[in-house]
């Protein structure tokens, strides 16, 4: 299992669907890196996010669909599980900007890192909906908010 993180622009020409999952080209860095049950943290650009919260959610990939896209190869990955942020992080938040080249629309992260990352987002001291954990019973149609546990005290 990997962790990457990935910017999910508002004006995108791919068919991103958050809560869904996340379309790319197989030929930018990382493309054909990522696997079935693989992470991937999603963020806003700089000038989308409000005040630096650039996190919005964070998806485990359930399966990868490969096609041809305007005579390029493109995939899909679809999440078995999706949670939204609100608010979203900061880069802060988790220890800093993780990538190596903030040029790159999809970055993996290195293991470590990825570990310490991947539990600060799962911790549950933020609130989130969950819009897909297909182990849970829970679809894009019937999604799931829970308080963060500094709230419920």
């Amino acid at each position: 299992m990997s962790v990457f993180m990935v910017i999910q622009k508002l004006d995108s020409d791919y068919d991103d669907r958050e809560g869904v999952g996340y379309e790319y080209p197989t030929s930018i860095p990382g493309g054909r890196q990522i696997e079935e049950g693989d992470y991937l943290i999603c963020t806003r650009t700089a000038n989308e996010s409000v005040d630096g919260q650039r996190i919005i959610g964070l998806g485990r990939i359930e399966f990868i669909t490969h096609y041809s896209k305007n005579g390029k190869e493109h995939a899909f990955a679809e999440y078995r599980m999706y949670r939204e942020f609100e608010p979203p992080y900061t880069f802060d938040e988790i220890g800093g900007d993780p990538r190596r080249n903030m040029q790159h629309s999809m970055s993996r992260i290195p293991e470590e890192e990825g570990s310490r990352i991947l539990e600060t987002l799962l911790s549950g001291k933020r609130t989130y909906t969950t819009f897909v954990d297909k182990e849970a019973g829970i679809t894009k149609d019937r999604p799931q908010t829970v308080q963060s546990v500094e709230e419920e005290v």
